[in-house]
């Protein structure tokens, strides 16, 4: 190290961070801090809210949107909120782009509860995700029209569950689903017992992920 100046300003440097961010990482990281839905809502509170849709995942039971530039009313409150998961058992048919106006319930992510078990709450702060809704009612509304980055994403997306489902046709649900994982990176519906086993002989790489453009429409 005393030959070495530049490691050791470096070595101090990541210590600094990683003690700043243990001790009170909601100050520095912006992500981390209490969004104004946490704030200003409690648990499974009923909310009227509207937002664009940016990505979207296919469940077994239901589907996933993300939405983003959300607005949300409930008892003469208005407030902005970021971005937003909701939960869709009706898998209303949507696009990538669509401008949704929602009415459901509120609910909140939660920590981990022993260490070492998955931190949902801390996983979707990063992505800037602080809240999720259950959908009661989905509704299509005017918004800007969608951009060219919107409808390429949602043409992948629509392009991908074809593959899946043909996949499965083929291949049965198992197989196809364990298939459309590994090429699609649509793990929505792999079986759990298949993708443990996968990431515990440590190949949980050969799961595809989904290629998005985010950066640009995200």
């Amino acid at each position: 190290m005393k030959n070495r100046p530049l490691c050791s300003i470096c070595l101090c440097f990541c210590l600094m961070i990683w003690i700043g961010t243990a001790l009170g990482g909601e100050r520095f990281i912006k992500e981390l801090r209490p969004s104004a839905a946490e704030l200003s809502f409690k648990e499974d509170e009923e909310i009227l809210l509207k937002g664009r849709v940016y990505q979207k995942a296919d469940k077994e039971k239901y589907q996933v949107l993300y939405l983003k530039d959300n607005s949300i009313d409930n008892h003469q409150r208005s407030l902005r909120e970021s971005r937003l998961l909701i939960y869709d058992e009706g898998k209303y048919d949507v696009s990538i782009g669509d401008t949704l106006v929602i009415r459901g319930n509120i609910g909140f992510f939660e920590e981990a509860r022993n260490p070492g078990n998955f931190d949902s709450r801390r996983y979707y702060q990063k992505q800037d995700i602080h809240a999720n809704v259950w959908a009661e009612s989905i509704e299509k509304t005017g918004g800007s029209p969608r951009t060219s980055a919107e409808k390429m994403k949602d043409s992948l997306y629509r392009f991908r569950q074809r593959w899946k489902g043909k996949l499965c046709k083929v291949l049965g649900e198992k197989d196809g689903n364990t298939l459309a994982a590994m090429l699609l990176g649509e793990k929505g519906e792999m079986d759990g017992e298949i993708k443990e086993l996968y990431q515990a002989c440590g190949i949980g790489h050969v799961l595809a992920k989904k290629c998005t453009v985010r950066k640009v429409c995200g």
